[in-house]
């Protein structure tokens, strides 16, 4: 009878492992994988037949861990202690993953270990929405800095445009001092624009946004568009049939694609493909954007430009940050395109390597 109950239990817990929804791997005292559960299988693209056998390295990213680290995870387990961290691994497809691992040491009455037990759980979507979340923050605070500035600048720019422009009317032209003041309001003229593309990154200038096909003002936009582009840019556009609407503001929805097609062909001055492509998406749960859940129209441009390295990538929005030559842009493009984002309440990722491209992919609330 007794024999029969532990059965049950063997029977209940194997069971209970299987369906769990936290990857569980379990590996011998040398590291040789011998079980792996169907949330392993999930979640890492492997099956639990040709992971057993195997060393769990075949699951990581190289490089992605330093050999300290992978020498101070095992060194802990096999002195009998549990483990917890995290691990960046691959997945079959390529892609990466972040794993909240604890590895414990399964061990007989008399201490010794005879198996590792790794309960991992994916959290790569919620490191997704953290990050985006404190760089909303980081650049929320930015706008609010640079608002105020450009609020007060701005102010005292209409002071110094209407008395330069009055001490202009009364010079003599063709002299010295006409050809100053002129270049003086020149570049007066030049800044206030500056600070009215702050503002409009502040989201502090007002908009009025209606019910458009965002296909309508792409066409409107392409003759311009083309005009732009270098001739070695190879320059598509991919605009799905059926487009939901969305509320937006014609000539700002509009400078947001000048603003980015610019972007791309400075990353490609050597020529390259610029794809520019529209879609309707519903984001959930499982959703592949750390974006909030709901209907949204895409409006995605991809270039095969050089890239944007790693680590700069989160600052490709910051006011005046710039990888550009120095005499080349005033860094404030990509500003611009989040803030007149915002502003239709929409959301605006980026995706990229070096070597590997740039893609952007705004997100416009669907019209209700």
């Amino acid at each position: 009878m007794e024999k029969r109950v532990c059965g049950d239990i063997e029977k209940l817990v194997l069971k209970a492992v299987e369906q769990t929804s936290e990857a569980i791997l379990i590996t011998d005292s040398s590291g040789t994988i011998v079980y792996a559960n169907k949330a392993m299988e999930e979640v890492s693209g492997y099956s639990a037949e040709y992971l057993k056998g195997k060393k769990p390295g075949v699951l990581k990213n190289e490089g992605s861990h330093a050999p300290d680290f992978y020498r101070e995870l095992w060194s802990t387990v096999k002195a009998g202690r549990k483990w917890h961290g995290r691990l960046l691994n691959r997945r079959k497809d390529g892609t990466l993953y972040t794993l909240d691992t604890d590895i414990t040491p399964v061990k007989e009455p008399d201490g010794t270990i005879t198996h590792f037990i790794s309960v991992r759980r994916d959290i790569t979507r919620e490191l997704q929405l953290e990050k985006q979340l404190i760089e909303s923050q980081k650049l929320e605070s930015l706008g609010l800095l640079a608002g105020q500035i450009a609020h007060d600048f701005n102010n005292m720019l209409t002071i110094i445009l209407g008395s330069v422009e009055l001490v202009l009317e009364d010079t003599k032209e063709g002299t010295i001092s006409h050809k100053l003041l002129s270049e003086t309001l020149k570049t007066a003229r030049h800044t206030a624009e500056l600070t009215k593309q702050l503002l409009v990154f502040a989201r502090r200038q007002e908009t009025r946004p209606k019910k458009s096909c965002a296909n309508d003002l792409i066409k409107e936009a392409e003759l311009i568009l083309k005009r732009l582009l270098a001739k070695n840019i190879d320059f598509r556009m991919e605009l799905q049939r059926d487009l939901w609407d969305a509320d937006l503001e014609a000539t700002q929805f509009q400078q947001v694609i000048m603003n980015l097609a610019i972007n791309a062909q400075d990353a490609m001055p050597d020529g390259g493909a610029m794809r520019l492509a529209t879609g309707n998406v519903t984001a959930g749960e499982d959703s592949p954007w750390p974006i909030p859940p709901g209907d949204y129209v895409l409006v995605e441009l991809k270039d095969t430009g050089t890239g944007i390295p790693r680590e700069i990538l989160d600052r490709v929005f910051d006011p005046f940050f710039t990888t550009k030559p120095k005499g080349k842009g005033t860094g404030l493009g990509l500003s611009i395109v989040y803030g007149i984002v915002k502003q239709h309440k929409g959301e605006v990722l980026v995706d990229s390597a070096p070597g590997k491209g740039t893609s952007f992919r705004l997100f416009f609330p669907r019209s209700k």
